[in-house]
């Protein structure tokens, strides 16, 4: 039997009717329904729990029901997996959720027969190394932050490119992007839109307290190193790395964060109708009337 697992937002009324037609859609095809335990009891679902090992293991799609940062959570949860992913949009703005609701049996059947579009989506990869020591690594689909612990506190930051300091400055943190994050955190702190089909890398300074730190776009290939002047006497973390929004590690003395393009791309199903440049007109209203 197929199964596809289904991931869902959390504390959103609208989803139980809607998570209950999707499951009854798949239990019709013949395809068995995979959920984790606390999506099953916050909608009561008629459906028994599953693992995400099981999950990551047996599905042949994932569909998820939600907005960007419910797509995020997923991709974590199947980090390293070639899954097709299905995002059905509930949320507000939704710039990589392009599917509906209203195309759903059209696109499980696309699944079934292998027919989906699926458009492979640069990821990064973070390592935090403290001296020689490996810390902890994740992947981000759209962004990695390196962002200040204390309000207060101006973060000093030096980035180097495969061995060479592209720029030392101060400011609130820092942003690196994926094309696809282009049009996230780092839109808002001033950086340029970037087609997602391109091989590139974005970094933004967040609010730098020089005006002539600008955002760069350096290419895919570059191994990026992210540095953090810190107090001599410090009792708490003065930064954080995050990846996505989704997962938050504070930094200390002594730590460094390397960042790359992820040698596995996310594997996110488009649709049909939609080209990105539309997306963009219709989130961002581009078009609408004349300046």
């Amino acid at each position: 039997m197929v199964k596809a697992s289904v991931i869902v937002k959390l504390s959103d009324d609208r989803i139980e009717v809607v998570a209950s037609k999707v499951i009854a859609l798949l239990l019709s095809k013949n395809i068995q329904p995979l959920m984790l335990e606390d999506n099953v009891k916050s909608y009561n679902i008629d459906i028994n729990f599953s693992t995400i090992e099981e999950m990551r293991r047996e599905s042949k799609f994932v569909i998820v029901l939600g907005g960007d940062g419910t797509l995020l959570h997923a991709l974590q949860l199947f980090v390293e997996i070639d899954v097709p992913i299905l995002p059905f949009n509930l949320g507000r703005v939704g710039f990589i959720m392009e599917l509906q609701l209203d195309d759903l049996e059209n696109y499980i059947d696309d699944a079934i027969n292998d027919k989906l579009i699926i458009r492979e989506r640069m990821r990064l990869q973070s390592e935090i190394y403290n001296g020689d020591n490996f810390v902890t690594g994740f992947n981000a689909l759209n962004e990695i932050v390196i962002n200040k612990a204390i309000t207060s506190k101006i973060l000093e930051i030096t980035v180097e490119s495969d061995l060479e300091v592209i720029n030392r400055f101060r400011a609130d943190g820092l942003i690196v992007s994926t094309p696809t994050g282009s049009t996230g955190y780092a839109l808002s702190s001033g950086g340029p839109i970037i087609h997602p089909k391109l091989n590139v890398i974005l970094i933004v300074p967040i609010c730098p307290h020089t005006l002539y730190i600008r955002p760069i776009v350096i290419p895919a290939d570059s191994e990026l190193k992210v540095s953090i002047k810190f107090s001599v006497d410090i009792s708490k973390s003065e930064a954080s790395v995050t990846h996505d929004g989704q997962v938050i590690n504070s930094l200390n003395i002594g730590d460094v964060v390397t960042i790359k393009r992820s040698p596995k791309p996310a594997q996110i199903v488009t649709s049909r109708d939609k080209s990105f440049y539309s997306v963009l007109k219709n989130k961002l209203g581009w078009g609408t009337e004349l300046c």
